[in-house]
């Protein structure tokens, strides 16, 4: 009877055609946004046991056992997986900081006493690899690379300048001549076959926090051809809804049905549910209307003239890429003022601080404000991020860089 009963189930599921879940495993690596990118890493002076960082405030802390590392410093890095002294971040104290092997003190529990915390992270061959388990869940990691650059005079005079360094001294900050670079490594990649054809499929744990399924902030990027990231791969991006998330791959659409937690597989399965294909390359530029700091709107396609190429530039004041990228911006803009547009686009209200940015340098474009709508529709969320639009109104890249739009556009 129980064979009949099965031999039943199983002709009934077939002859519903309803197919199985496809559930992808993924390894434990992590790897990092784009291969070229980096940020910053401010150090801040260290007073005995007190910090008085321009990022993180007055701090006191309590020094590891046995401490007997010269040139110190003090960083936090940006992590919203583990609260406690340091808001959505975590110290790390570094000795020998000028040296080509520093040592770096993580305080993982968030609590600036650095006796509790385990064993220090020695620079091996100018890089050191940091590992930060979640309070929440301590099976969940973010991962971050930092590498020693070597900053010329010429540099370091430019960053110093773009940083306004010499005005924050009093406040703690360092010369950039001491500064670090750091890589997000906060993706799980899977590459496999679905249906007999290859399949990318990447989890993005957009807000750092070390796990992977947040509605309305994690994304899925399904087939991107530069995966690993040799550039952001925006077409193709999914941000995680509370209801249902649904992709498309070979004209069948999917919904996904679980993310685990860490990133260890995704589950998804077919569906007959409407779906609206993400903005990409090679679609025209949607007109949404985007308000103005002069209280006017401003029409997207009014931007669009049948001789030049548009590229929005995404800006914010708060944003320390933002500023050391504008004058290369400016640069490039003057450069090939014949067949270039440019809009700014920042989410600034009605202040000072559109205008204070674009006379400091020297932008005399078109400038506009975010909306929730925009943001969402070119899946825009950081800062800076550089648009490029055809003539004619069709999207040529979602992200890229002025130096990269030159050969885009010749």
């Amino acid at each position: 009877m129980k064979q009949h009963f099965l031999l039943f189930a199983l002709l009934v599921f077939c002859l519903s055609g309803k197919t199985q879940p496809t559930t992808i495993q993924f390894s434990d690596s992590l790897y990092c946004e784009e291969n070229l990118s980096h940020t910053f890493v401010f150090l801040e002076h260290v007073n005995g046991n007190h910090v008085r960082g321009h990022f993180v405030g007055d701090l006191s802390f309590i020094y590891p056992e046995n401490f007997k590392h010269s040139d110190t410093a003090f960083t936090h890095e940006y992590f919203i997986g583990y609260k406690g002294k340091i808001k959505r971040g975590i110290g790390i104290l570094i000795g020998d900081y000028n040296s080509s092997s520093p040592t770096m003190y993580v305080d993982y529990n968030n609590n600036l006493n650095f006796r509790d915390d385990g064993d220090p992270i020695i620079f091996i061959d100018s890089t050191a690899y940091l590992t930060l388990p979640s309070k929440a869940n301590p099976t969940a990691q973010f991962s971050l690379l930092y590498s020693l650059p070597k900053f010329d005079s010429t540099k370091t005079h430019f960053l110093n300048k773009t940083f306004n360094v010499d005005t924050q001294t009093t406040k703690g900050l360092m010369s950039s001549k001491y500064w670090y670079y750091s890589k997000r490594h906060n993706n799980k990649l899977s590459k496999t076959l679905l249906n007999g054809d290859s399949l990318k499929i990447v989890l993005h744990d957009y807000n750092c926090n070390g796990t992977f399924n947040d509605p309305g902030e994690d994304l899925v990027f399904v087939n991107q051809p530069m995966i690993p990231f040799d550039a952001f791969p925006t077409s193709g991006c999914i941000t995680l809804d509370s209801n249902f998330t649904l992709f498309s791959f070979n004209d069948q659409i999917y919904r996904i049905v679980e993310i685990e937690p860490t990133g260890r597989f995704i589950t998804f399965e077919e569906t007959d549910l409407p779906y609206e294909k993400p903005l990409g390359p090679g679609d025209q530029m949607p007109n949404l209307m985007l308000p103005t700091p002069q209280g006017d709107s401003l029409s997207l396609k009014s931007m669009i003239d049948g001789k030049h190429y548009l590229v929005i530039d995404m800006w914010a004041d708060w944003c320390k890429p933002c500023h050391a990228s504008a004058p290369k911006l400016k640069e490039f803009a003057e450069k090939h003022r014949d067949k270039v547009k440019v809009l700014g686009v920042s989410p600034h209200n009605l202040n000072d601080a559109v205008a204070n940015y674009t006379t400091k340098y020297g932008h005399d474009w078109t400038q506009a404000l975010t909306t929730k709508e925009f943001m969402k529709t070119f899946l825009a969320e950081e800062y800076p991020r550089y648009i490029l639009v055809d003539p004619t109104g069709k999207i040529i890249s979602l992200k890229t860089y002025p130096h990269q739009i030159e050969a885009l556009i010749e």
